[in-house]
Order: structure tokens, then C-alpha cells, then sequence
């Protein structure tokens, strides 16, 4: 601190810390920050945090920033934060308390939250929860996200305080973003023309074809590669022309036949009733997967006769 009056009592200072500078009667004393309560000097710390580390692509991350004065009062501070590359903000920030609020001024953009202004006495906080949308490019996959934060606001000669948090300093408000992706591909046999070699065989490929009279069964693997469980997850295909829809072709009534990367083969019935698979000309394939893990495969079978 440093002291100066009109007694004759010799300057003192300490340096190397942060001062505020207070008028009084014939000099002026300048106090260290947060030395006390009623310290001329407000003193802020930023803390910052997320509730959703891990978001899916166009989805909402929820940020929360507080805000806590350990030094003299004030009535005008002021909290900022620049959201990250291609983050937008997403409805009304929430305060807490919010009687914090001394004005309802809000300068905010779509990207950046800029909040004035709040009162804070010693040792008291505020809280600004907020939504933000992450981006969508798929190139962005599996990028971590840092933001920092700042609170601002002046001391009682007009001097600028500020707190910030720095995104890079923590892990605590880091958003990685998740996409989903589920990848399918199609093959094709000839199952007439497998079973008459010795010993019979499954050749699949890209393409085929037969005389007529000929089975053909098509088949459709599907891949969760995504970063997480897919949900409502309905795989469909359409019958090729000039082929007959077999809708018996694993058993009576049974024309869907679903194989689970490790497990045995399940059959479903081609109509439409209470199981997952149907199957019929106009329609073609419908197979209801439910919820897919992540990494979690399979593969979906109907079968066709050449016309």
C-alpha cells in the first residue's frame, strides 16, 4: 500500500502488487486489492464449466460462468465470453441470483455473450448459465473446444478491473464434438447357382443376375462408426425390377433374416404385424433396428426370384 498525509509521516509502498487508488483528506491511500471487506478495489475471479463435455453435432452445449468478488463492492460488472468458431448462442442465459441484475442491458451477438451489469458485494457470486449450438461440419469431428470468459468492471477511482478465465488453463468447460454415422453396403448372390456347386457356396458381390426362376438374396450390412449409440435406427431397401418378392424364403411366412455381428440369425415375418422386419413387392424391405451401438453391426437378408 502506500500513504501519504500532511503529518510529515514518511511514504510507504509495496510493489509488485495489483493497487486501487482511494482519495482521502490531504493525500491518498491506495489499498491492495481484496486485502479486506469495504477495500476500495473489487477483485474478481472467473470460473468456468460445462455440463456437456460430449455434444452431437448441431446439438446444444451448456456452459456455466461464475463470477465472485473478493474485494470492495461494485455495482458494474460486466460478463463477457466469445463463443468458440462456429458456435452460436441458443436462448435466454439464466442468473443466479437473480437480483444480482442491476440492469438488464445485454449486448450479446449470436456469437459472443456480453451481459452488463451486475452488483456484487464482498464474497459474493453470480452464476450465467447458457446454450450454445455447435457447428455441423463433418471435418469438425471429434474437435475439442476451449472458451474462456471475463468479467469486468471499475474500481472507485475508475480504474479497470478484470477476471478472466482461460479456456486453455482447464479441461473443466472443454466440448468435444461427436457425429454420428452408420454405414451400410450392399451384396448379392445367386443362391440357385451356389447351391448347385459341390460343395455349395455364398458368393456375394456388388452385382448379379440369374435366369429366370432363379433366388437371388440381397443383403444389407449396416456399421455403427459413429461416435455414439444411434437411436430410431430403420434400415429399407426396394425390390429390383423384373424379380418376385419371396416372402417365405427362410420359412413360412418368414422373408427377413437379421445377423448380428456375434450372435445367431433371426427371422422375421414378412408381414406387417407386432415383429421389426416386413417385407413385401410394393413396399420392399423394412428391418426396425431400434437403438444401434456404438460399433455395432449386422447384417439384414431377403431373397427375390428372377422373373
Amino acid at each position: 500500500f502506500f500513504f501519504q498525509a500532511e503529518d510529515g509521516i514518511r511514504d510507504t509502498s509495496v510493489t509488485g502488487v495489483q493497487t486501487c487508488a482511494l482519495p482521502i483528506s490531504g493525500g491518498v491511500l491506495t489499498g491492495v486489492q481484496g486485502a479486506r471487506e469495504g477495500a476500495a478495489c473489487p477483485v474478481l475471479g472467473v470460473s468456468k464449466s460445462t455440463s456437456t463435455p460430449a455434444v452431437w453435432r448441431g446439438a446444444k452445449a451448456t456452459y456455466s460462468v461464475t463470477v465472485t468478488n473478493t474485494g470492495g463492492a461494485s455495482s458494474s460488472v460486466r460478463v463477457q465470453d466469445t463463443l468458440p468458431a462456429g458456435f452460436t448462442l441458443s436462448g435466454t442465459p439464466v442468473v443466479t441470483p437473480a437480483g444480482a441484475r442491476v440492469t438488464t442491458a445485454d449486448a450479446s451477438t449470436a456469437t459472443a455473450l456480453d451481459l452488463k451489469t451486475f452488483r456484487l458485494a464482498y464474497g459474493e457470486s453470480l452464476n450465467v448459465t447458457f446454450d450454445a449450438l455447435t457447428p455441423t461440419d463433418p471435418a469438425l469431428r471429434g474437435t475439442v473446444y476451449q472458451n474462456s470468459a471475463a468479467a469486468s468492471t471499475t474500481d472507485a477511482a475508475g480504474n479497470a478491473v478484470t477476471g478472466t478465465y482461460l479456456g486453455s488453463s482447464s479441461s473443466a468447460e472443454d466440448v468435444r464434438l461427436l457425429f454420428p454415422s452408420l454405414k451400410v453396403t450392399k451384396a448379392v448372390r445367386n443362391v440357385t447357382q451356389d447351391e448347385k456347386k459341390t460343395p455349395p457356396v455364398r458368393n456375394f458381390g456388388t452385382s448379379g443376375g440369374g435366369y429366370p426362376g432363379d433366388r437371388l438374396e440381397y443383403c444389407l450390412t449396416y456399421l455403427n462408426d459413429g461416435d455414439g449409440p444411434l437411436n430410431g435406427v430403420n434400415l429399407t431397401d426396394s425390390i429390383p425390377a423384373n424379380t418376385a418378392v419371396l416372402t417365405g424364403a427362410y420359412g413360412a411366412g418368414l422373408g427377413v433374416q437379421l445377423t448380428p455381428a456375434s450372435g445367431a440369425a433371426v427371422t422375421y415375418s414378412s408381414a406387417a404385424d407386432t415383429d421389426a422386419g416386413q417385407l413385401s413387392q410394393a413396399g420392399g424391405l423394412s428391418m426396425a433396428l431400434g437403438t444401434v451401438a456404438q460399433g455395432a453391426s449386422g447384417t439384414a437378408c431377403f431373397q427375390v426370384s428372377v422373373r
